[in-house]
This record gives structure tokens, C-alpha cells and sequence, in this order.
């Protein structure tokens, strides 16, 4: 059961076409898997399309033969219902492979990285700070506690963990700043979609002494 799920804020921006190509990335993706977003997503964008239909309504002269031809074309076209078929795509980490939802099919993806039980792949998109990536905790394993000097989004695609906050399943949405600690540990092993936007501060031993080039890791 999906339990972590994007603000309405981000969701609002998310019709509006103001976030940024990952966040946009993850938020339809997350939409897909969860039926309480998809609505709110669909109430909001109707809303806003009677909205904008109102203002031209206001502003033109819905007898002109010309607008009613246009208008009548928009709403009675059935090939607008068709679905549009969009090949998913497959990465391969070693012995693994993953199914990758739609909205990631047509990005670049980068080699696997791998450090001791944990995997990640740059997902290439030139947002400047912000960092996207597919990551994998192996199983049987944790990552080293750890806050954020920005923030970290992270949607979970493929099996479960806990981080000491939360324990999270397939589709949350998990949205976490620089006040909030976590540990992320899981012992069936977890794909997730990443993206953060400042380097990660780390809080517990060896680790620590990777906060100087915290900077180059992220």
C-alpha cells in the first residue's frame, strides 16, 4: 500500500508543467501507481482547463464559424482517447534485470557505479545541481545514517526498506530535507529513483569522513 505521496503543491505544479524534468519524471510515475493522485491530479487539471476554456469563452465569439469548427475538432476527436504505447525499459545489473516504468524510456542511463552494497546509475538529464540517478541497495544491507543539505526525493520502484522514519513499499514518494536523519536498510534488497539537490552529510563513523568531498559523491 502506497502511504508516502507527493504535496498537493507539487502536484499542482506538476499540471502546471513547473517542475523540473526529474521531479516531473517521478510525479508521473508515482501518479501511475496511485489511484488518490491520479484523482486529485485529474480534478486539478479539469479544473484548470475549464478555467482557461472560460477566459477564451470570455474573449471570443463563440458564434465566429471558425472557432466553433477548431473547438468542435478538439472534443470530438476520438484518436485524443487512443492510448499511446510506450516501450518500457530494461537495465541489467549484473545478474538482475529491472523493468523501468515509461517515463523513464526515453532518458540516457548511465553505467552502473558500484560501491560495496550499494549501486547507482546517473540518469542523465543537465539540471545543473539537481542529481537524478536509479539506485539499488543490495540486500541484507544499509546505507551509512545521513541528513541532506538540500533535499532528497526518492521514489521507491521495486521492493521495500525502512530508514528509521518510516518503512516504505512500491509507489511512496519520499520527500526529505536537511532536517530530517535516516538510515535507509533493507534485507530483500530495493530499486529506487533518486534525486537530490545538495551533497549528502553523513553522521556516523567512517563515513564521516567523506563530508569534505561530499561534494564530488552526490
Amino acid at each position: 500500500m502506497i502511504n508516502q505521496h507527493p504535496s498537493s503543491e507539487m502536484l499542482e505544479h506538476f499540471v502546471d508543467g513547473a517542475l523540473p524534468a526529474s521531479l516531473t519524471a517521478a510525479v508521473s510515475i508515482h501518479t501511475d501507481m496511485c489511484p488518490q493522485c491520479q484523482l486529485y491530479v485529474e480534478q486539478v487539471t479539469a479544473e484548470q482547463a475549464q478555467q482557461c476554456f472560460d477566459h477564451n469563452q470570455s474573449n471570443t465569439d463563440v458564434q465566429d464559424p471558425e472557432f466553433a469548427a477548431i473547438f468542435e475538432a478538439i472534443t470530438f476527436d476520438d484518436r485524443l482517447h487512443e492510448p499511446v504505447e510506450s516501450p518500457q525499459l530494461q537495465v541489467t545489473l549484473k545478474h538482475l534485470t529491472f523493468e523501468l516504468p515509461r517515463a523513464l524510456s526515453a532518458m540516457k542511463i548511465h553505467k552502473w557505479r558500484h560501491l560495496g552494497k550499494l549501486s547507482r546509475a546517473a540518469i542523465d538529464l543537465d539540471e545543473g545541481r539537481l542529481h537524478t540517478h536509479l539506485l539499488y541497495i543490495h540486500p541484507d544491507s544499509n546505507l551509512p545514517r545521513h541528513s541532506h543539505k538540500g533535499f532528497e526525493m526518492t521514489l521507491l520502484l521495486q521492493g521495500q526498506f525502512s530508514d528509521g522514519i518510516n518503512n516504505y513499499h512500491v509507489g511512496d514518494f519520499i520527500m526529505l530535507d536537511s532536517h530530517h536523519q535516516h538510515q535507509p536498510t533493507t534485507l530483500s534488497g530495493c530499486l529506487c529513483m533518486t534525486v537530490v539537490s545538495d551533497q549528502l552529510q553523513f553522521s556516523q563513523g567512517w563515513s564521516k569522513l567523506l563530508n569534505p568531498i561530499g561534494q564530488y559523491l552526490y
